[in-house]
């Protein structure tokens, strides 16, 4: 089975010295898990949505998928997924999202600053230097934020099977450092999951794709709501998949894009009505949502129809929004973006020091890529279309390969060696 050969394509920690947060010094480690008859779950945590997959019958399965959204009511008490999305048109400062982003950050470092642009709630500074977030005049630290999460996810997956989990892998961008590390492993032991095992997202989607057959480079592009993660593994004599290079910008993905239509449709309503939209929050809200359906509909049609009823009111009574969006347009919204997701494409390939035509598989994979004109691109740089898939939807792509690594890891006795990054 091609899952088997996984185990070097894992990160993990010492359980005993990750206890002690200080201790936390060395990450090449492998340690046995003595799991073989202990029940796992792997969890995709990604900035917009967490997913959860299972093995049953040697085939992953998904079980779970929502918004890695938190809201907190006046009490304190968190709320999480779907209600908590559904709260955050109304309540956007109380609603955390893409808490992934500050995980291991400083409040100073350049990607909080530019973190605190894109979102509504508060992001405050600890005396330790530390980004945290504050609601009601609480202050929680990311870690907590995130085990709010995992905990939901762990719950889900004990009331699907009916029975408790402690075990988990969990998926990670290409280029995380040691205290994103610390803060997702600690977050991990808040939410009561007790052995944790890491897994680069990008590794995981070419798991799923069952391509430990084939010999030579896979060009792995996994571009979700907010990130563009791209990485060439080897796939060497042994059937193992070695990471050559990996690039990854953490601003660039489907929200992005959504922004941009989100920004023309305000822009046209105030040349034509003098109106501007993005004063209202509420408003501004479904403006997103809609830009984000045509954004889904255009990956399927070459034109689509956005229309608002009541979107607002002028002096004249109420005033609709009725725009019609071609493909072609859309396109012409996003260039920028499409020109970073190629800039991202071919600095991973000169960092692993090939050219395109080494590559022989390109693995596309997230929500973005549905989108035409991106998998049009991805072809056009590695010189060969996306390998096709019947088996897995690009959105889950990394949560079945975690859940089939966990199976690996059953097959060679629990032993989970590390990768190196």
């Amino acid at each position: 089975m091609a899952t088997c050969i996984l185990v070097r394509s894992l990160r993990c920690r010492d359980i005993a010295s990750s206890l002690n947060r200080n201790a936390m010094t060395s990450w090449a480690r492998s340690f046995s898990l003595n799991c073989t008859r202990k029940l796992h779950i792997g969890i995709d945590f990604g900035n917009t949505n967490t997913r959860v997959a299972v093995m049953e019958r040697n085939k992953a399965r998904i079980i779970q998928n929502f918004p890695s959204v938190v809201s907190f009511n006046e009490k304190g008490e968190p709320i999480i997924g779907t209600e908590a999305k559904q709260l955050e048109v109304n309540n956007p400062t109380t609603s955390i999202c893409m808490i992934k982003r500050l995980l291991g950050r400083k409040y100073d470092d350049p990607e909080t600053q530019e973190e605190m642009k894109m979102v509504p709630y508060k992001i405050i500074g600890v005396p330790n230097g530390d980004a945290w977030v504050k609601v009601y005049e609480r202050v929680y630290s990311p870690d907590q934020i995130v085990s709010f999460i995992l905990t939901y996810a762990k719950k889900s997956a004990e009331t699907y099977l009916g029975k408790t989990v402690s075990d988990a892998v969990v998926t990670y961008p290409t280029d995380w450092d040691d205290e994103q590390f610390r803060g997702s492993f600690h977050a991990g032991l808040m939410a009561g999951i007790s052995i944790q095992v890491g897994m680069k997202t990008t590794i995981a989607a070419a798991v799923s794709y069952d391509l430990t057959s084939r010999k030579g480079c896979i060009a792995v592009v996994d571009i979700g709501g907010r990130t563009c993660d791209v990485s060439i593994l080897e796939i060497d004599e042994k059937n193992k998949f070695e990471p050559l290079a990996s690039k990854i910008d953490f601003f660039l993905g489907g929200k992005d894009y959504d922004h941009a239509l989100m920004m023309y449709l305000a822009n046209e309503f105030k040349r034509t009505e003098v109106i501007d939209l993005t004063n209202d929050k509420a408003t501004l809200q479904r403006l997103y949502e809609a830009a984000e359906k045509a954004k889904i509909e255009l990956s399927s049609t070459h034109e689509t129809e956005i229309n608002l009823p009541f979107i607002t009111a002028g002096a004249s009574g109420p005033k609709h929004l009725n725009v019609t969006i071609t493909r072609s347009k859309f396109q012409s919204l996003v260039v920028n973006l499409i020109e970073r997701t190629i800039a991202t494409c071919e600095s991973c390939l000169e960092k692993a020091g090939i050219t395109s035509k080494e590559v022989n598989e390109v693995v596309f994979v997230g929500g973005m890529a549905r989108v035409p004109i991106l998998q049009n691109i991805v072809a056009e740089i590695f010189d060969k279309h996306p390998t096709p898939s019947n088996r897995v939807n690009p959105d889950e792509a990394a949560a079945v390969g975690a859940a089939a690594a966990i199976q690996a890891g059953q097959l060679d006795q629990g032993v989970f060696e590390l990768l190196r990054r």
